[in-house]
């Protein structure tokens, strides 16, 4: 180095000192200000941002919360919203897309309909009650006025004056009588469904001590027109007064329609305890409702009172034979079969042959039930069916 010229020395110092400040000069990329051609500095430009923010605040409702968009501006296209679909997803905020550009012609995305969006199990219940948090959300539609009213058959019943805000309806009637009626019994009276009304007003004039006919006729019609309970009312008088097997046998029909047993076992009961005539009847009526409620004793107390009243009562005659031959009481049913076959006409008797096809049965005599039952006809028809089959296997 000692050795090297002066000069060298001062120009390898003037080369390294413009190097350092090279190095150590301003840039435009990473600092806004930059140095100009006459030395003076000044601002660099500003590039335009490549992507554009989605504007929220044209989704805000009037009055809605800035930090909550409102995503169901369905009324605006797509392309206004800025969005390359409609979300599936309504609340969901869209990502943000490169702005269009507006030299490009955009194709329109269809929006789909509001009835078209999933909706919140809770709003479709409220709406399909018409109400959401207790007030209405679709108007109701007013009720159709019914300026005259008249039945089907033709018949004016009268004119609608007003419709009470609570259900009433004031209606006038032919004879110029003003009255109000509840909703049901309005459509009731606009829907000629007055029967019930007509045949209650005939069951309330007619005296309890009328005659037995009367009631029953009466009966018949509220059967026909389906009151089974007014039905059932006036043929438990009819038999009160006079007794009759087939009011007994309307009577019975009349409250198995209801499925009420307990009300059929209180009518008979009643009526037994008047002590007249024809009670056997009722008691063997009252026997085939305990059998078909299950309960075979009571059933067999029942038709012991009928024989006793009457004792060549058949129906219960037969039915002792068929429950004592069942329990394994054989000698008992004998003599119930005994006291039926002492006739010679009533031996033939369907009901008692059939009796005598189930003592067989049960005492292992399969072709003497075989002929009791074939002569039986189709109630025997399920055990005749049992004794062939025991038949068919070989037993004698």
């Amino acid at each position: 180095m000692k050795n090297l010229p002066r000069e060298w020395l001062a120009g390898a110092a003037a080369a390294l000192l413009a190097l350092v400040l090279f190095l150590t000069a301003p840039s435009v990329d990473r600092d806004p200000v930059s140095v100009s051609a006459r030395g003076t500095y000044e601002a660099a430009p500003v590039p335009e941002p490549r992507w554009v923010p989605q504007d929220f605040a044209s989704l805000w409702p009037p009055g809605g919360d800035p930090y909550k968009p409102a995503m169901d501006r369905r009324d605006l296209p797509a392309e206004d919203l800025g969005l390359p679909d409609f979300p599936a997803n309504p609340g969901a905020v869209p990502m943000l897309r490169p702005a269009p550009d507006p030299r490009v012609a955009q194709p329109r995305v269809a929006v789909p309909a509001a009835a078209d969006l999933p909706a919140d199990d809770w709003l479709a219940a409220a709406r399909a009650a018409g109400k959401v948090a207790g007030e209405d959300l679709l108007p109701t539609p007013p009720e159709e006025v019914f300026d005259t009213v008249v039945t089907p058959t033709g018949e004016v019943i009268g004119t609608i004056i007003a419709r009470e805000p609570d259900g009433l309806v004031r209606l006038k009637l032919k004879n110029g009588q003003v009255r109000v009626f509840r909703k049901p019994d309005y459509i009731e009276i606009r829907e000629g469904l007055t029967t019930a009304a007509r045949l209650q007003k005939r069951a309330a004039e007619i005296a309890a001590g009328t005659n037995a006919l009367e009631h029953e006729k009466l009966g018949d019609e509220c059967a026909a027109a389906g009151l089974w309970e007014l039905a059932a009312r006036e043929y438990q008088i009819s038999v009160g007064l006079s007794m009759k097997e087939t009011v007994v046998a309307k009577l019975a029909a009349a409250f198995a329609r209801m499925s009420d047993p307990d009300g059929e076992i209180r009518a008979y009961r009643t009526i037994l305890e008047r002590g007249q005539g024809g009670r056997e009847t009722v008691y063997a009526q009252l026997g085939l409702l305990y059998e078909a409620l299950g309960l075979p004793s009571r059933a067999l107390v029942a038709y012991q009172g009928a024989t006793k009243v009457s004792p060549y009562h058949v129906l219960s005659r037969v039915r002792l034979v068929v429950l004592l031959a069942g329990d394994g009481r054989g000698a008992e049913a004998e003599a119930h079969l005994a006291a039926l076959s002492g006739d010679a006409a009533r031996k033939e008797l369907p009901d008692v042959r059939f009796a005598a096809g189930t003592l067989a049965w049960f005492g292992g005599r399969f072709e003497e039930a075989k002929s009791h039952l074939e002569a039986a006809g189709p109630q025997g028809a399920h055990l005749l069916g049992c004794v062939e089959a025991a038949l068919g296997n070989g037993a004698a």
